[in-house]
């Protein structure tokens, strides 16, 4: 009777163990999901207020007429010009309403991404190629 006590009272504890850690695991994953809508958010944002100047002239360039003189579609030329009509700050403009469109997109498109490439990666789309995945390649 007493084996059978101490059985079963170290099943039970398995048991709790394992829901413990399927909790645990859960709370973690969530973390990480949070995580990566947090990491995913900030760099977008973070990455569109460097490149927004480049993206203003590059609007610019694709804007301006096609009769216009080769020279003043030039990058270096709508830059300078940008700067001596409208200053600095013209760059920017229109970055803010840009950072709240970045932050919600790249928040989403980052954990979507990771659960994509987990769920491949998990079914075996995807994972590792092997040097016989290599030579195949190169034979073809």
């Amino acid at each position: 009777a007493t084996n059978m006590i101490s059985s079963q009272l170290s099943a039970d504890a398995n048991v709790n163990a394992k829901q413990g850690s399927n909790t645990t695991t859960s709370s973690h994953t969530a973390h990480t999901w949070a995580a990566s809508c947090v990491a995913g958010g900030f760099s977008g944002a973070f990455t569109w207020g460097l490149i927004y100047p480049f993206d203003m002239i590059k609007t610019r360039i694709q804007t301006t007429p096609l009769e216009m003189p080769l020279e003043q579609r030039r990058i270096t030329y709508i830059y300078r010009h940008i700067l001596e009509r409208h200053g600095w700050r013209f760059l920017f403009r229109g970055l803010g309403v840009t950072l709240l469109r970045a932050f919600p997109v790249n928040a989403i498109i980052f954990p979507v991404y990771e659960f994509t490439l987990m769920q491949l990666t998990e079914s075996g789309v995807g994972g590792p190629r092997t040097a016989k995945d290599t030579s195949l390649a190169t034979a073809s």
